[in-house]
């Protein structure tokens, strides 16, 4: 066969290809047109003109023996379908809304776009007549000029979600039924002219700490809104500087802690004496921005002999953003825990002697996590680690945020990425880089978990880097280095540790570095490092990256019990995670909430009522998708998340809340 006759015969098969994949047809009265993919289609009309009654879109339809997806509502598939009633749901299935799809139709109930929409075009629902509220998906990208114009049935509220880049003008106008506004985006979304001219309401709530972004654009003003608040209210403290006392009718007892309910009461307990006065207990009830005011620790107070915290702090599992400094000094007797920090780079000049984001040092801190990055230039001396300079027990905390140590000259450096030094750790672990630069020091100590250890260390990972920069330097996976300091019996435990981070360093252990050790009883037992590690010495047993990410390597790692287990969902770049995220207790203090199906492969249903918001956190605890303004019948799409276990907390309005796990297959 000559090329050109095999030319010939190849453009007529893509010829052919091009014009099925233009093929129409019609299912029941609708009318739909093969996409380019060859597996889905554009809805492009109606057979025989717009009947009577509720439309129905399916998400698949048959054709000669295959099913197409309906991906796309064509440009101008039903406008002027005057007769149509009820409600319209599109499909899951649907990424776009075409130009005038269904504008001047007769609906008249409720609008669900569904979770995929990613454009909606100019004109596409504009003149109908719809009721309820307008809750925009999540992966909504643009939406055209005039989408939603005249739509004058909307009467509840419009929520336009994060995802939201572009509005072209006149797209809500004259939708004057609404009475509420949300945009949930934390930069305002770019947007044209008039977009809400003429519109049902005249305030807009954005989220906390956004305020100033939009009141300084398009959306404030002529075809925007003329006030716009944020939503700080009571789920979020900005701190202001100021300071105010607590309620002072709860004892400070164990069964009746002083409540700390908003950031100035917390500025209130860095004014105070303890070391005077018999600990108390206290409880954080809200979450607090201290918006990267100076900060000074709760405990310190420079004029006085005994500057210490005394007493017992539970966070309730609530988050601090943007501290600038420690939060508390060295806490004498007592305990800190259930809490999280978050936000800008923490940054500290001349720095000496010990630092933690958490606190400088405590007999206790449990279930703290760090997400902020942590710069410290140092001076004299450092103990430092993103939860604890240096502490006696240190249980279930982690640190997700990058710790840098710059110094000249110290007389020593124990840098760890949960403490610089500890007495026992138990269930810790850290995943974000550390890089020490010192001159000169001569007794430098560096651990991924702890930079020095007394007595025991158990359970716990590192999967962050570690550079350090300093000849008289050691470097462990783990920990630095060991010490008989307040253990008499010189004995010493690692157990059940990994190191998968990468170690840059003069000195080096797979799991402890230092090995010179005199009188000492050392344990490290069922212990691992990652073989691109040179280690020293013989401390714990090298594998290879593919080794650690396997079932047998959880095994091995569980043999005193099961503390670890595979890494599902990939976010911990495939090594064990902890087993107990996989173990939440369930809290239904919200009754009455229903979640189906589960387990399930994409779509969730969310039913209760008065419903508020969804938080959805994965294995390791990270929230990986928000629903604020949510319906009392909610969809969630799923389909972007990897398989896997989720938490879904649901609160109402009340802000009664429940947690349930969801499990997604692929």
């Amino acid at each position: 066969m000559t090329m050109k006759k095999i030319t010939l015969i190849i453009i007529a098969v893509l010829m052919g290809s091009a014009l099925y994949a233009q093929e129409t047809f019609h299912y029941g009265d609708l009318t739909y047109k093969i996409n380019d993919d060859g597996v889905s289609v554009t809805l492009t009309g109606h057979v025989l003109g717009c009947h009577p009654g509720e439309l129905t879109i399916p998400t698949m339809v048959p054709y000669n023996g295959n099913l197409y997806a309906v991906t796309v509502i064509g440009d101008m598939a039903l406008n002027r379908c005057y007769y149509f009633t009820g409600s319209l749901i599109i499909p899951n299935t649907v990424s776009e809304i075409g130009y005038g799809a269904f504008a001047q139709c007769g609906f008249d109930g409720t609008l669900t776009i569904g979770c995929n929409v990613r454009k909606i075009g100019s004109h596409a629902f504009s003149s109908d007549n719809f009721t309820g509220s307008l809750i925009l998906p999540e992966s909504l990208d643009t939406i055209g000029y005039l989408a939603f114009a005249w739509n004058e049935g909307f009467n509840d509220k419009l929520v336009i979600p994060s995802s939201v880049k572009y509005i072209d003008h006149e797209a809500f106008a004259w939708c004057n039924g609404f009475s509420e506004a949300y945009s949930l985006a934390t930069e305002p979304p770019t947007m044209s002219y008039s977009v809400f001219y003429d519109f049902g309401c005249s305030t807009l709530t954005v989220p906390c700490g956004s305020l100033s972004a939009y009141e300084n654009s398009s959306w404030h003003g002529d075809g925007g809104f003329s006030t716009i608040v944020d939503d700080c209210g009571v789920n979020l403290s900005v701190w202001d500087g100021s300071v105010e006392p607590w309620d002072t009718i709860h004892a400070g007892t164990a069964d009746d802690p002083i409540l700390i309910e908003n950031a100035a009461q917390l500025a209130r307990m860095s004014q105070l004496v303890y070391c005077s006065q018999e600990p108390k207990y206290y409880k954080l009830t809200t979450d607090i921005d201290l918006d990267n005011r100076l900060w000074n620790p709760i405990g310190y107070i420079a004029s006085i002999s005994c500057p210490e915290f005394n007493g017992y702090f539970d966070g309730d599992n609530h988050t601090i953003y943007n501290p600038s400094n420690t939060l508390f000094y060295y806490t004498y007797d007592g305990y800190i825990k259930n809490l999280t920090t978050r936000g800008y780079v923490v940054y500290r000049e001349a720095e000496y002697y010990n630092f933690g984001l958490i606190t400088y040092g405590a007999p206790l801190v449990e279930n703290c996590h760090n997400y902020c990055d942590i710069i410290i230039n140092a001076n004299s001396r450092m103990e430092a680690g993103a939860i604890a300079g240096e502490c006696g027990t240190v249980i279930n905390c982690s640190n997700h945020g990058t710790i840098t140590i710059n110094a000249n000259n110290l007389s020593r450096c124990f840098v760890g990425g949960i403490a610089g030094e500890a007495s026992v750790i138990e269930e810790c672990y850290n995943t974000g880089d550390l890089t020490v630069e010192i001159s000169n020091c001569n007794n430098c100590k560096i651990g991924g978990v702890s930079g020095l250890i007394f007595n025991d260390l158990s359970h716990s990972f590192n999967t962050g880097n570690i550079t350090v920069n300093c000849e008289n330097s050691y470097t462990g996976g783990i920990a630095g280095d060991i010490t008989e300091n307040n253990n008499p019996l010189n004995n010493i435990s690692i157990n059940s540790c990994y190191n998968a981070g990468n170690i840059e360093a003069a000195n080096v252990g797979g799991i402890l570095a230092k090995t010179d050790y005199e009188n000492i009883t050392i344990n490290i037992a069922n212990c691992y490092y990652i073989n691109t590690i040179s280690s020293t010495n013989g401390y714990g047993t090298a594998k290879s990256d593919n080794e650690m990410k396997t079932q047998d390597f959880v095994n091995l790692l569980n043999a005193n019990g099961d503390f670890y287990a595979m890494d599902i969902m990939n976010v911990n770049k495939g090594y064990p995670v902890f087993e107990r995220y996989y173990s939440v207790e369930e809290n239904n203090n919200l009754e009455n909430v229903e979640i189906y199906p589960n387990p399930t492969n994409n779509l969730v249903t969310i039913s209760g009522e008065n419903l508020s918001k969804i938080e959805i956190f994965n294995i390791t605890g990270q929230m990986v998708l928000v629903f604020d303004y949510i319906n009392d019948n909610q969809t969630i799409d799923l389909g972007n998340q990897p398989s896997g276990i989720y938490l879904f907390k649901i609160t109402d309005r009340n802000s009664y809340h429940c947690t349930q796990k969801v499990v997604k297959k692929d």
